[in-house]
């Protein structure tokens, strides 16, 4: 009885008065479950305790055609006389034809009377008769009270009072939805606390405050050991749509015929249509529109806003669909999409009718749901983008739009379901036929070589050639040929053979591959360049996209960043302009990689995180997968985001991951978060790994990932200065044998400061070859390791030279790695010469021989578990070891102890 204080107050003024003698008519009205009937069985009960007489009643649909139903129930405690003339005497018009009427009253002034009926509009045309003549009797000498209830208006009934309002008590009682306040109330006395307040809110919307609604859904909720905290609103709000939808169901049973046709009309096209269009398509019209409305607004059924009407809880609306029989329900929606297209809805409106519809055939079906699912794309909504071009496909189409519209269908799907897009655009190449053996299968393959499906690439376009027309021909050889995985210990695909690619190729696809290929190998760097310049500068923008992506990659190869990033920057707007999702998210990869070589850092992570919203790593292929995240741990690393680092090096890959190409940049990468983490042993063993799968793919470019430098740099932590300047040396070799400045100092900057005298001319080399260039952050490394080199020889003086040039390092990305690696070297230079450093060899002296052999240890990378295994010692002991040894030597951890010992070995 929440917010009912002013509705019980009247009925017990209603109680008073009859305890008086004096009469009275209320009537209450309320849509279903709003408490009209509970409030009127309140006040019988209370009538009772009073001693008052009650004649309690309830009319009901299955009643109205049985006369006098109603009133039979009324007058059965009275005399059994009363009830039988009731059931043996007709309906009648005058006041001497109305059985039992008389009786009560005149046994009313020694009995003063309370009649009570429940649901007046279900009342019988005799019983309806019967109490209007006793509402036109309620003189001021009739000690009787009506209170009657209706879900309709009830304001008829108080104009059949005949006596002054001074003599008569007459009411009529609007039940309203409860406000948030006494929701509120109401979960606390359910549930036994309160809500919060989100929690509350979202619960008087779920339940548009109606009472039962409410009291069943908190019940039930309740009962499930759920707390009304916002983190169960999900469980809540389902619970409460099953009650609205019962609640619905019975009061739409409770309708009559067109008022249930125009409620199955409704949760078909929900408020697209106005309500007269409504009623057409909701078939004969007997009804007045105003009266329909108000049956439809007092049973709770709808709500109302201008010329609409809507299903008043969403839920009811699924409720009612699915009562109705399939095929009335889609040629429903059939006439209902016809209906709205005529009256010019919008495109998404129509689409949402057309996907419960059965073919139509007719031309504007296929033109809205095109327009529906581009506009669906332009706002990333790939579902109904999805839903839009599925729906297509079941229209009558001629087989070159169909195989054009599958492929639509496939990149959208791309990013849900990747499996199911996968298995389309096999279909599509299998079976395009004459209609799009050409440009649709060109488009197909470079798809899923965008998902990073080499292996189905390649088949797919072996397979297509042999059909293939002449201008597709050469596109699809290229195709094939950046799909084939060059892998020596594999077994060849059972494909047909494929012609290989012309040594000066005329088509730009080709040349693009041929590039790639040839960066590769670390071939014929001055025809690389030209090759990747033809592809980029005479394709087309209807080619497609994975070869053009492959010419940018061999500019990366070659030093060639500025056009590198010109083209990918083109490339990245084409593909968003077409919606292909998982074009960009390479693409967009790619683009960070150049971002951070030219010092971009927080340009390279909106590109990642870009990628990710573009294409989910769930949905690529799980060979490619691991370059996104191989990318993502290079940024991360350089960013001095270390501990993000480890996460996204250890994250889960799909199982397959390993057979790509990606694999081993991701190896790689994990090797740096190794090396970074002072595990040498582990960052050398993952390097060599990395390495490993690209010499067996023929990838032989140290500028594509210069493992032999990463692992020289893990050896020389190790104390392994041979085997490290041997390694780091063939790198350099291989670099300047494919003939890039960048290359060069690409090798030298990841190798390091190793203790070698010829490293120290490569990084010399490196900084002089990123002079001037836009590899910003592999300029900043070689001057930094310069630096680092020439303090730890001893030479100061242009180890300051350098870090002067690298102070707006700090300021620009004051959290980056190379940030952190100039303030330590600037650290070094102003810290004073303490004895130890001036003395080497006499403060060596201070160390025990088991503190030298730790610190020997720790300084080749062990970790302090390893140093206590080789030593046969406790973990503890070794960490009260190296305490003693910073202490002694001055020194704050590993770094400044390796660093110490360098410039030991290069004391004279």
């Amino acid at each position: 009885m929440y917010e009912r204080e002013q509705e019980q107050d009247v009925l017990a003024t209603v109680l008073e008065r009859l305890g008086r003698a004096q009469p009275s008519l209320v009537t209450v009205e309320g849509r279903p479950g709003e408490g009209r009937n509970a409030l009127l069985r309140r006040v019988a009960r209370r009538a009772g305790e009073l001693g008052l007489r009650v004649l309690h009643a309830r009319a009901t649909r299955a009643e109205q055609e049985l006369c006098y139903g109603a009133v039979l129930q009324l007058v059965m405690p009275l005399d059994g006389t009363v009830c039988d003339a009731l059931r043996s005497h007709p309906p009648g018009h005058g006041p001497g034809t109305l059985p039992g009427l008389v009786e009560v009253l005149r046994s009313a002034p020694g009995t003063p009377t309370l009649l009570v009926l429940e649901d007046v509009h279900w009342l019988d045309a005799a019983s309806r008769e019967w109490m209007e003549a006793l509402a036109r009797r309620l003189y001021a000498d009739v000690p009787i009270a009506l209170v009657l209830s209706s879900r309709t208006a009830t304001d008829g009934w108080s104009r059949l009072v005949p006596s002054p309002p001074s003599e008569v008590l007459v009411r009529n009682l609007t039940m309203r939805p409860l406000g948030l306040r006494s929701v509120a109330a109401v979960i606390r006395h359910v549930c036994g606390t309160g809500g919060e307040p989100s929690f509350d809110s979202a619960a008087h919307e779920a339940t548009r405050g109606n009472p039962a609604v409410l009291h069943e859904a908190l019940r039930v909720f309740h009962e499930k050991g759920h707390r009304p905290v916002s983190a169960r609103l999900p469980e809540f709000r389902a619970i409460a749509d099953e009650f609205a939808g019962d609640l619905s169901l019975r009061a739409m049973e409770e309708l009559p015929a067109e008022a249930q046709s125009v409620m199955r009309a409704l949760a078909v096209c929900g408020d697209v249509l106005d309500f007269p269009l409504v009623r057409t398509l909701a078939g004969p019209r007997e009804l007045p529109e105003r009266e329909l409305l108000e049956v439809l607004e007092s049973a709770g059924l709808v709500e109302t806003c201008g010329h609409t009407a809507r299903i008043r809880y969403p839920h009811a609306r699924i409720r009612v669909l699915e009562r109705m029989p399939a095929e009335e329900r889609a040629d429903l929606h059939v006439r209902a999409a016809a209906l709205a297209h005529r009256a010019g809805a919008a495109d998404e409106d129509i689409a949402a009718m057309l996907f419960r519809a059965t073919a139509i055939g007719a031309p504007w079906v296929v033109e809205n749901l095109q327009r529906s699912s581009t506009d669906a794309l332009a706002r990333g909504d790939l579902d109904h983008a999805v839903a839009c071009l599925s729906r297509i496909l079941l229209e009558p189409l001629e087989p070159a739009r169909r195989a054009r519209f599958s492929l639509e269908l496939a990149a959208a799907e791309i990013v849900g379901s990747p499996h199911v897009a996968g298995r389309r655009l096999d279909n599509l190449v299998r079976n395009a036929g004459g209609c799009a053996a050409g440009t649709l299968v060109r488009r197909a393959i470079d798809l899923g070589l965008a998902r990073g499906d080499d292996d189905w690439a390649a088949r797919a376009a072996a397979e297509a050639l042999p059909s293939a027309a002449e201008p597709a021909h050469d596109d699809l050889i290229a195709l094939y040929w950046l799909a084939h995985r060059d892998r020596q210990d594999e077994a060849e695909l059972m494909i047909p053979v494929v012609p290989a690619l012309p040594e000066t190729p005329d088509a730009p696809l080709q040349a693009g591959v041929l590039a790639w290929r040839l960066a590769v190998r670390a071939r014929d760097l001055p025809a690389t360049r030209t090759l990747a310049r033809t592809c980029l500068n005479a394709s087309a923008g209807a080619a497609p996209v994975m070869p053009r992506l492959a010419a940018c990659r061999a500019l990366i190869a070659a030093g060639d960043m500025d056009e590198a990033h010109s083209a990918l920057d083109a490339l990245i707007r084409e593909a968003k302009r077409s919606h292909a999702r998982a074009a960009s998210a390479r693409l967009l990869t790619l683009r960070a990689e150049v971002e951070l070589r030219t010092g971009r850092l927080d340009a390279a992570e909106r590109d990642i995180q870009d990628a990710q919203e573009a294409l989910p790593v769930t949905s690529w292929h799980p060979a490619a997968a691991p370059q996104l995240a191989a990318v993502g741990v290079h940024v991360a690393v350089e960013s001095g985001q270390q501990e993000r680092a480890r996460r996204l090096a250890q994250h889960e890959m799909p199982e397959g991951a390993e057979n790509g190409a990606a694999w081993s940049l991701l190896l790689f990468a994990r090797a740096m978060v190794a090396s970074r983490d002072g595990d040498w042993a582990g960052g050398l063993r993952l390097a060599r790994e990395s390495g490993s799968g690209l010499l067996r793919r023929q990838w032989l470019n140290p500028a594509l990932l210069p493992w032999r430098s990463l692992a020289a740099r893990c050896l020389d932590a190790l104390g392994h200065h041979d085997e490290a300047e041997q390694l780091a040396r063939e790198e350099s070799d291989l670099a300047r044998d494919w003939g890039s400045a960048a290359a060069v100092g690409l090798a030298a900057v990841t190798a390091g400061p190793l203790t070698s005298d010829a490293q120290m001319a490569r990084l010399r080399e490196a900084a002089m070859a990123f002079e001037g260039s836009r590899e910003m952050l592999l300029h900043t490394w070689s001057l930094v390791q310069l630096a680092q080199a020439e303090l730890n020889a001893g030479d100061a003086p242009a180890a300051a030279g350098r870090v002067v040039r690298l102070t707006k390092v700090t300021t620009t990305y004051p959290s980056s790695r190379p940030a952190e690696a100039v303030r330590r070297l600037t650290e070094e230079l102003e810290k004073p010469a303490t004895p130890a450093a001036a003395e080497p060899s006499r403060t060596s002296g201070l160390l025990t021989e088991a503190e030298r052999e730790t610190a020997l240890l720790a300084v080749r990378g062990h970790g302090n578990r390893e140093i206590a295994d080789l030593l046969s010692v406790g973990k503890r002991a070794v960490e009260l070891r190296l305490s003693s040894v910073y202490r002694k030597l001055h020194v704050t951890g590993r770094e400044e102890l390796r660093a110490m010992m360098l410039r030991r070995e290069a004391a004279p």
